[in-house]
């Protein structure tokens, strides 16, 4: 055997078993790390971030972002300053009661207390992002991870240099709990929402974000409807479900077989199949349809309106004509058959004859999308709410 050979035949013999040494980290998406930016917290960052800590006096700001830029650059996570205020001069209301009651209403009243250092400063807060709720499956790890981190920039002697009192405090939170003795100098991090958006952001109701991902790849999904009614005019129930792990695997099943023409085994997947087929159809007939996929079923509406009923002089509702003519258009005829009467035939398109409507077409409300999860989508930003 020649020499070469002998030599290549030991490097890939070494290489093999090097190979089962290595442990390889899974991809991470490069993060930037500008110095000469900023990185100030916006609107339009969070909308719920990571407080990794705070700092405070002369070099506040510039201890701030050398730690956000070393997490941006060193451990790829996208890390924001943010400045606020710290008020710790008004009074605040104890946990013991005043021994004597109030004059005008007779009740007890809690003590009121004072910080014992009171007064108002400054504090640049290091906040890591960015996630779209507090249930976002990232939040987790990313929070595990920031309480175990060793930061080269980040230590207790600067912290007792400055006058950074509460990144001290944070400091000491949980020393003496075995658990965390061996986290890092964040292991007392939390998550919290953007303090740079209003109240109300949080406080709106909507679509979550599960149901979100499942309608995302539709075309005419019903999350898209402006208006705030729609008519449902069919129905495809699935297997009943509040397995999420098993509903987005479902939705995979779903979308791999619809690609590439296989058969659909669930009832799930077969119903969300039919409910796409019928608006499909119904677009090519020029008819105002969506789609909508929830947890255990698919529906397919037709129209949108501002209002449906409107009570009359009488005391009756009068209905929307636009919303009826629907309802007639879609709804269940006389089957006409000699010896069944009042038997009910569904309607269907010629083209799907087994994908039926619903024996009675109902309005309904067309789901809305929060704020927060319309930011996510891009269909609008923190700074135009």
């Amino acid at each position: 055997m020649s020499r070469i050979c002998c030599v290549a035949i030991l490097f890939l013999s070494c290489q093999n078993s090097a190979i089962g040494q290595l442990s390889f980290q899974p991809f991470q998406k490069k993060i930037e790390a500008d110095p000469a930016k900023s990185y100030q917290l916006t609107p339009d960052d969070g909308p719920w971030l990571i407080l990794a800590t705070s700092f405070a006096g002369e070099k506040a700001y510039s201890r701030a972002k050398q730690l956000a830029i070393e997490l941006r650059r060193d451990f790829r996570l996208k890390s924001y300053v943010h400045r606020r205020t710290v008020d710790l001069s008004q009074p605040v209301e104890g946990l013991l009661w005043n021994e004597k009651k109030d004059e005008e209403t007779g009740q007890l009243d809690r003590k009121k207390m004072k910080h014992l250092n009171g007064g108002k400063f400054e504090e640049v807060c290091v906040v890591i992002g960015d996630f779209h709720s507090v249930e976002d499956p990232g939040v987790p790890k990313t929070l595990e991870r920031v309480k175990s981190l060793q930061p080269k920039s980040y230590n207790l002697k600067d912290l007792r240099a400055t006058s950074q009192f509460i990144g001290a405090m944070r400091q000491l939170v949980n020393m003496n709990d075995s658990r965390k003795k061996n986290l890092g100098p964040f292991r007392a991090a939390f998550l919290f929402p953007n303090p740079t958006l209003p109240d109300e952001f949080f406080n709106e109701e909507g679509t979550d974000h599960f149901i979100i991902n499942l309608n995302k790849t539709a075309r005419y999904s019903l999350l898209e409807n402006r208006k705030l009614y729609s008519v449902r005019v069919a129905t495809f129930r699935g297997d009943v479900s509040f397995n999420l792990k098993e509903i987005e695997d479902k939705k995979k099943e779903f979308n791999l077989k619809r690609m590439f023409g296989g058969g659909l085994d669930s009832k799930l997947a077969e119903a969300a199949e039919k409910a796409s087929q019928l608006t499909a159809a119904l677009r090519k007939r020029d008819v105002e349809a969506y789609e909508f996929h929830d947890r255990h079923e698919s529906y397919v509406c037709v129209g949108s309106f501002d209002w449906v009923g409107t009570p009359r002089v009488d005391g009756r509702q009068e209905i929307n004509p636009a919303v009826l003519k629907v309802i007639e258009m879609y709804k269940a005829y006389d089957a006409d058959i000699p010896g069944l009467a009042g038997l009910l035939q569904p309607r269907s398109l010629p083209e799907l004859p087994k994908t039926p409507f619903d024996l009675q077409p109902l309005a309904v409300k067309v789901p809305q999308i929060s704020v927060v999860n319309r930011i996510m989508r891009g269909k609008t930003t923190p700074s135009n709410y």
